[in-house]
Parts: structure tokens; sequence; C-alpha cells
């Protein structure tokens, strides 16, 4: 969650009168606080009091009552497949978009982010006369950069600002090495083909996060130091990636990690200066079948790899790779099918929760900041304005005990008679004098809105 500092500084445009003047008596419909471990919260509430996103996939294929899960316990949603390449355009330039429309259409209706995954991916699932149409030019690397212009150009085009992040290069190292897989982008146009990418998406989607998204990573493993030297190189050399996605399938029959190796391996990313976020994670089931509990043991490795994100603070987010078990990819995909049931994500083959829900909410509250500790950090700041004097007359001292007394009643989860003890604060900031009377004020409305104090 941003500080309480920035977050004001945000509100400063857009606090009105009548939110700076807010009511005596309040409609808040907060009744729990979702930074707190334990909170009778969804993830998503979770997420968003956390300032991260947690996603999971979308296809044509799920239910109603699948729809239903993601749009309440998800903030961010991928496509599975409707936006790859070789989906939306099965041939060259032919393409279909009404899977992509409709996930995109859903995850505007929810108020959810949408992840466009992937523009350029060589190994799977691309137009079937893609390389024919490349060898047959007279010049294939001006085909394909071509080629390339023309796709990027129609899906940017087509999603534009409803795509906030963007996978633009998916998978670009071999399988289990350390160098650039053989693939038709790299037969035409060499290494170039990646900084080709991102300066393509880039040019198209200027206000997008983009994304060089990665598989198989062991922790620690020469692959993924490889990633570390690839990603390092391409920006040393000015290509535009603002993120790397790990895809965090911790498949059968390979080892697990511990949270600190993981949290390791995140941050010597993250000094690249990059973004981060987990962008396919399943936890097969396989690795628990012999523990008493194998559920609880799931739940913990769970928490564990969330944890490890969350204490990195370019970690902006974390999508699971379907919402549940029955539908997982792992059951069907060899040699991973030997395993099955895999059972590798939140919910189970019923749309119950598994304990692992919980163990990632959790997780996930890590990152938030209790209303309590903020409305503390509030009467602290008005404090510190006071004896700088920016801040001044007998109402500062009202603004100071009220602030008080809202942060005690947060701790005993009385959140109504918080909003309306804020409410006061807000008023009794407005009637003091100095240069940070409008600072205190929105410092106090902030803690108000994040709150929910004004909603019915």
């Amino acid at each position: 969650m941003a500080s309480i500092s920035a977050r004001g500084g945000l509100l400063v445009a857009a606090a009105t009168a009548a939110a700076l003047l807010a009511p005596a008596v309040s409609g808040a419909i907060v009744a729990r606080d979702c930074a707190r471990p334990g909170a009778a919260c969804t993830i998503a509430e979770t997420a968003r009091r956390a300032g991260v996103h947690f996603g999971a996939i979308a296809s044509s294929g799920q239910s109603d009552a699948e729809r239903a899960l993601l749009a309440e316990h998800f903030t961010s949603v991928t496509a599975e497949n409707a936006m790859k390449w070789g989906e939306i355009a099965p041939r060259v330039g032919n393409y279909g978009f009404a899977d992509a429309d409709e996930i995109a259409a859903f995850a505007e209706t929810n108020g959810m982010r949408l992840r466009g995954h992937t523009l350029a991916w060589g190994v799977m699932q691309m137009p079937s006369d893609l390389a024919s149409t490349v060898a047959a030019a007279a010049d294939p690397a001006a085909r394909m950069s071509e080629l390339l212009g023309e796709h990027f150009g129609t899906m940017v085009g087509r999603y534009g600002a409803r795509v906030a992040q963007w996978d633009v290069v998916n998978e670009p190292l071999e399988v289990a090495g350390t160098v650039l897989a053989k693939n038709v982008f790299l037969d035409a146009l060499g290494p170039g083909y990646l900084g080709l990418s991102f300066a393509l998406a880039r040019a198209l989607a200027p206000g997008a996060s983009l994304y060089l998204n990665e598989y198989v990573l062991s922790w620690p493993s020469p692959k993924l130091a490889a990633l570390r030297t690839l990603v390092g190189d391409l920006r040393a050399g000015g290509v535009p990636i603002d993120g790397v996605g790990i895809q965090g399938h911790f498949y059968p029959f390979f080892p697990l990690p511990d949270r600190a190796t993981m949290e390791q391996e995140l941050r010597a990313i993250a000094d690249l200066g990059v973004e981060i976020e987990i962008t396919e994670l399943d936890v097969s089931s396989w690795h628990f079948r012999d523990d008493p509990d194998p559920l609880a043991r799931q739940a913990a490795f769970f928490g564990d790899v969330v944890t490890a994100c969350m204490a990195v603070p370019s970690c902006r987010g974390i999508t699971t790779w379907g919402i549940q078990d029955g539908d997982s990819w792992l059951d069907h995909a060899p040699p991973f099918d030997l395993a099955a049931p895999n059972d590798p994500l939140l919910f189970d083959r019923d749309l119950e929760p598994k304990p692992a829900y919980a163990a990632v909410r959790d997780a996930i509250a890590t990152r938030a900041v209790p209303f309590e500790d903020e409305a503390w950090g509030v009467f602290r700041r008005v404090g510190k304005l006071r004896r700088d004097g920016l801040l001044r007359g007998p109402s500062v001292r009202t603004a100071r005990r009220v602030v008080r007394r809202a942060a005690q009643m947060l701790r005993a989860e009385r959140f109504a008679d918080a909003c309306d003890r804020l409410a006061r604060g807000v008023r009794a900031a407005n009637e003091a004098t100095g240069p940070a009377v409008a600072e205190a004020a929105v410092a106090i409305t902030a803690l108000r809105l994040g709150l929910l104090c004004d909603e019915a």
C-alpha cells in the first residue's frame, strides 16, 4: 500500500470541499481490516489493500460459476490462450477476435486489470503459415519484421489502454538451457528480435508495462542466472523492458525451493531495475503426496511463494494459472499428466477454497498497512506539521486528539465510530491556519476514503 504521504499527494487534486467537510454521521460499510491476517476478506480485497494484483486466467471454456469466482476473488485477468498469435490468427492476417474481445470485456466490466499474453512466442501457438511465409520471402528478415509490426499493431491497436501489461516476449530461452531458444523469430532476425519486439510494443503502447516472461526456472539454476544476464544486457542496450515475469509452475518431479531462496532470487532480478510478477503460479500436489496433511503442506508452500514475492518491493502481482483444480493444464500435458490429479490451484473441483486460499490471502496481507497503523501515521504527521509551524491554531490539538481516538477505535474494529471521529478531524484541520491546512485535511480524508466511510 502507498504511504499516507504518497496517497495524500495524489488526493490533493481530487479532494473536493464536500469530501474535506465530511459528514458527522458516517455510512461506513467496512466491517474488517483486510490488512490483518485471518481477516474475513477475499484475496481480491486484501490485494487492493496491499496495492498489488492477484490474478488468474480466463478462457472461453470457463463456466459461469468459475467466472463468478474470478470476478469475486481476483483483481487481474490473463487470457490463457485467446491472445496468443496462433489462436487469434490461425493463419497470417486471418484474425478472429471473439474470444479475446469477450475476456477484455469481462475484465473491463468487473474493474479488473487485463494482462496481454503474449505478443511474440516462438515456441508454440503461432499462425500455421508463419514460418513458410517468412521463408518464401525474398528478404526473410524484412518480412518477419513487417509481420511482427503488423501483428503488434493489430493487437495493441484493438485492445489499447485496456491492457495494462503485455507479455511482449514469452519464453525466449531454451527449455532447460542458458541460450536463446531456436525459433522462427531467431532464425529470421537473430537475437535482435527481442529488442525489436520491445521497441514496437513501446511505440504502440507507451502507457503499458512491458514484460519478458520465462519458465522452467528452478531456484537457483543456470537458467535463472542466464535470465538475469539477458535482461541486464537488454536494458543496458536501451531495450524498454519494464518487468520480468517468473511463471512459477512448480511442476511435479521438480524439487521445491525454500522461501529464503525464492526471495533472494526475486531480489536479484528486481535489482536490475525492473518490476517482477509471478505470472503463472500453480503448485502440483504431487510434491506433498506423502505428507499426513497434503493440503496443509500445499498451503504452506503457496504461502511461502507469495510471502517471498511480497517481501520484494518491486513485486507488483501474482497470477495463478487456473482457478480450480479440475481445469489445470498439468493434468493433460506430458509428462506432468503422469502425476494427475495435480490439484495445483486455490479452489478444489467443487469450487470451494482450499487451505492454500487463506495462506495466500494472509501472505498478501503482509504488504498492507493496517488502518490502525495508518491512523497513527496521520497522528504523527499532523503533530510534525504543528511543530514545524506549518499548521497553527487551537483546532490542531483537536484534530490530533480525534485522530488518536480513531486509531484506538480501529484497533477495536469499531470502524463506523472511527469514521465519525475522522470526520471531526477533517473539520478541525480545515479550521486551522498555516500553509499545511490542505495537507493535513487531505491526509485524514485519505484514511476515511480507504475505510469507505461515505459509502452506503
